[in-house]
């Protein structure tokens, strides 16, 4: 019997002392861990280069206004094959048929300018403004998303940490409540049962926290992830949520989403406005220059001979009636565009405030549960109080005494995790409504 008891107190040592490392930790919060990742996030660098492409397009959109000079130039080598054609030049069609044998070149200036197409180039700009503002706003959903994902990470990773520390702080109380079991069993007051239960209680303790700290590498990764920055199980102290306040209101028209939709819609009305417009006339003007230089012998006289031939001006006016026919099935589509960008803004909105109104109830149902742990806490902590003033130094009831500390231990993890599930849904209706990055980012 006594054989039994050393070899199982062995054991629970063993797998003790396995777990008892000192080291220096290093203190982490959420709004530590959220300014780097706001600083690394891959898709917030991205969503920023989104809105320079943005700005680079409006530029490209205002260079519509300026004119177009193009330059045309020609060298080439004529020879009449029929010697006795009367003419010295006919034209067919787009052909000019030229009766004599030369070297000839052209330079040739072009200069046009479109004058009035009814607001189509304004229409094009406001298209690209209104990417830039929507792509901004891009960036605030990007931001305000991943804030609500490590809020989540942030709190499971903070309750493993905590439920770490908790089992850490009753192994040695277990293991304590062993030994004294161990003796009782020698001078045959427990039984063989009992002694094993709690040789049971601490394998599971321990296997527990092995347990807890394999998540807690995995949780430290999933943020190393979004910092950039590595994270050591054993270095890292995390800090709880600061006491979060309730929003006073919410607008779901101030939401990004509800402003990005409405861009997009103006967007498409803007360009179903550019596809009827195209069905007017474009008014433009024009100027042509040309340099005509020829010889019949040698072609390099004939560039020495470039002189001002033709100088034109003009206006024009463009019509291509059979575009009213392709424009028309456009118009069609962009209409449903427009009508489905308005559904899904409708759904958007829905969503949000379903989940807003969700974050709301569970900040308010967790905040009763984590004032009623408290008060379950004080119960606790009043009953080992109250168990130590016995001053009681029998071994059966020095275990139960124990036993006692380690529940107050349990019992304060269980409430520190109503608290920081409260923090947490409190903190994403923060974010969610804009307030935590106005004052804290």
């Amino acid at each position: 019997m006594k054989k039994f008891g050393k070899t199982l107190l062995k054991v629970a040592i063993c797998l003790s002392l396995c777990h008892i490392n000192v080291v220096k930790a290093k203190d982490i919060s959420f709004d530590y861990i959220l300014a780097k990742t706001l600083e690394n996030s891959y898709d917030l660098k991205m969503a920023d280069i989104n809105i320079k492409i943005s700005k680079q397009n409006v530029k490209e959109a205002k260079l519509e206004y300026l004119p177009t000079l193009n330059t045309y130039t020609n060298a080439e080598y004529s020879m009449d094959v029929d010697q006795n054609n009367p003419f010295t030049f006919a034209t067919v069609g787009d052909r000019v048929l030229n009766s004599n044998t030369r070297h000839q070149d052209l330079i040739a200036l072009n200069l046009s300018y479109n004058l009035f197409d009814f607001g189509i180039r304004g229409n094009k700009v406001k298209i690209a403004k209104k990417d830039v503002s929507s792509k901004e706003l891009q960036l605030k959903v990007n931001r305000r998303d991943t804030a609500m994902q490590l809020v989540e990470l942030y709190a499971n990773t903070l309750i493993c940490y905590k439920e770490i520390a908790a089992n850490k702080k009753v192994m040695p109380v277990y293991k304590k409540v062993f030994s004294l079991k161990n003796r009782l069993y020698e001078n045959g007051l427990v039984s063989k049962i009992e002694i094993t239960e709690n040789a049971i209680k601490l394998a599971r303790t321990v296997d527990r926290i092995d347990n807890l700290q394999i998540k807690m590498r995995n949780f430290l990764s999933d943020l190393s992830f979004y910092t950039g920055e590595s994270y050591d199980d054993e270095d890292t102290k995390l800090l709880g949520f600061e006491k979060v306040e309730l929003p006073k209101e919410f607008n779901h028209e101030n939401m990004p989403d509800f402003k990005i939709y409405n861009l997009e819609i103006d967007k498409k009305e803007k360009e179903l406005s550019i596809i009827k417009r195209e069905n007017l006339p474009m008014f433009g003007i024009y100027s042509k220059y040309n340099l005509y230089g020829s010889n019949k012998n040698n072609p390099i006289k004939s560039i020495s001979d470039l002189t001002d031939r033709s100088l034109a001006f003009g206006i024009t006016a463009v019509l291509t009636p059979t575009n009213v026919f392709k424009n028309f099935n456009s118009q069609k589509k962009l209409k449903l565009e427009i009508q489905k960008l308005s559904l899904q803004k409708d759904k958007r909105m829905t969503e949000i405030q379903t989940e807003y109104h969700k974050l709301s109830t569970n900040a308010k149902a967790y905040e009763k549960v984590y004032q009623n742990k408290i008060s379950l806490l004080k119960q606790v902590e009043a009953k080992l109080s109250m168990m130590k003033d016995l001053k009681d130094n029998e071994l059966l009831n020095q275990c139960t005494l124990l036993d006692q500390q380690a529940e107050v231990t349990l019992q304060g993890f269980d409430t520190e995790k109503s608290q920081i599930q409260q923090a947490t849904n409190s903190k994403k209706m923060q974010i969610m409504s804009g307030e935590y990055f106005l004052e804290n980012l």
